[in-house]
């Protein structure tokens, strides 16, 4: 029988502020019960907070591979998967306010051939595309974008601990928080800058539609990697208590590596039906559309209510490869619109912004979505932590009723509001041209 792992804090006070905004004995109980977690007090511990460095930074912009004189892509230093890229428009825009319906559309002409690549060339059939509202540590004050795909070996399979580590390195990869270990080279690193160099001055096949929309029943989805993604996750909880002072006894000894084999605890779920095509979750989620693109409050309980949204075309595509050129715009005024709302609702939270574009790294309905999040950062790891193992306060299933129509009404009269605003900001930018 496993040891049960005690967590003890000087103070409840340091305690209940560690897990702001989760309530104390709801996060005691889940822990206890979920994942014989024990959490105490003792007034005489003196404060810890002395965990080692063990993520080590990493330069995002290690080497150019391509530069047309205003977008230019970069490899990673240290990828966290293989053929992880970055793209930004360089001095000129530092955030996403700042980039231009013009900018998007390039922006997307060079992910569309990015996944030309890793489609036609490397068999990476997914990744996800990170964005932020301002720039991170690691972005040196310019917008950027990143591009994570799923690790090798795993292009038909969700592997939830590749999963939990992308999600990981998206939100949160400047602290003291342990990586997945991957084999990976300084030697493969640079054959790899060598590949890209030449591909992305190559003419590319275009994908066909079977890269880009789904046809319902689909195949199955197959999953795995279950027990080693919640190990995943309930390791960072510990290494996030412990750099919060906390003294943990009889941690678990784990060190986190792919298996070799996608088939290990695989599972076979049956995608039969798109939940963004029913009429029924539209009209219910909806607080608001423009031009046959939609914001959606996200119906997964966080939280803190008003935090998260999804915002997607309403026609049906699987891939942000098949957006046509008026929707890449709608989106982009909508990301910019729903931002500049939840800053001025949030004060000093992150917005963070990402698509999962495949069931490989993590989508669940498919069908081309972005996720926007408002997030306290320094609450990132716990928020992540807890979702990750699935927790449910009240075990509601989703928000409430009362909690989604209050939520949508708000939002439907703020993003009207500003996207007139932008729209108005943007014919007199117009004019003055």
């Amino acid at each position: 029988m496993a040891s049960v792992t005690e967590v003890v804090f000087n103070s409840e006070e340091l305690y209940q502020d560690c897990i702001k905004p989760y309530k104390r004995e709801e996060v005691s109980q889940f822990l206890a019960s979920q994942h014989d977690i024990q959490v105490t007090i003792d007034p005489s511990l003196t404060l810890q907070k002395h965990v080692a460095l063990k993520t080590t930074p990493s330069n995002p912009f290690y080497t150019e591979l391509f530069n047309d004189g205003d977008l230019l892509v970069y490899y990673s230093e240290r990828p966290r998967a293989p053929h992880q890229l970055n793209i930004t428009f360089g001095e000129r825009v530092k955030h996403l306010k700042d980039l231009s319906s013009e900018d998007a559309q390039k922006l997307h002409e060079m992910i569309c051939k990015i996944n030309e690549v890793y489609v036609g060339k490397l068999g990476i059939n997914g990744f996800v595309v990170a964005q932020y509202s301002n720039p991170q540590i690691r972005h040196e004050g310019q917008y950027t974008v990143e591009l994570h795909p799923h690790q090798p070996g795993y292009g038909d399979t969700r592997n939830f601990l590749d999963k939990a580590d992308s999600n990981r390195a998206v939100l949160f990869d400047d602290g003291n928080y342990t990586n997945l270990e991957i084999n990976y080279s300084d030697e493969q690193r640079d054959r790899d800058i060598a590949f890209w160099k030449k591909e992305l001055l190559t003419e590319q096949p275009s994908l066909s539609d079977q890269h880009s929309v789904t046809v319902l029943p689909a195949r199955d989805r197959l999953d795995c990697g279950f027990k080693s993604g919640k190990e995943f996750a309930v390791n960072h909880l510990l290494e996030y208590f412990e750099n919060n002072g906390a003294k943990i006894i009889n941690k678990p000894d784990v060190h986190f590596k792919l298996s070799a084999g996608s088939q290990l605890e695989q599972k076979t779920w049956e995608t039969a039906s798109c939940a963004f095509c029913r009429s029924d979750i539209i009209e219910r989620q909806k607080a608001f559309e423009l031009d046959g693109v939609v914001v959606l409050y996200n119906f997964r309980k966080m939280p803190e209510a008003a935090t998260s949204f999804l915002i997607l075309p309403k026609g049906h595509t699987e891939k942000i490869y098949a957006l046509n050129p008026s929707e890449v715009e709608t989106i982009h005024l909508l990301k910019r619109a729903l931002t500049n709302v939840l800053e001025e609702r949030f004060p000093g939270y992150e917005i963070v912004i990402y698509n999962q574009d495949a069931l490989s790294v993590g989508q669940t309905v498919p069908h081309a979505h972005d996720q926007i999040v408002a997030i306290d950062k320094e609450r990132i790891p716990m928020h992540w932590s807890m979702l990750s193992l699935a927790y449910n306060p009240g075990k509601l299933g989703g928000v409430s009723k009362e909690e989604m129509a209050a939520v949508t009404k708000e939002f439907s009269i703020l993003l009207e509001q500003e996207v007139q605003r932008l729209r108005g900001l943007t014919e007199v930018q117009c004019v003055a041209i």
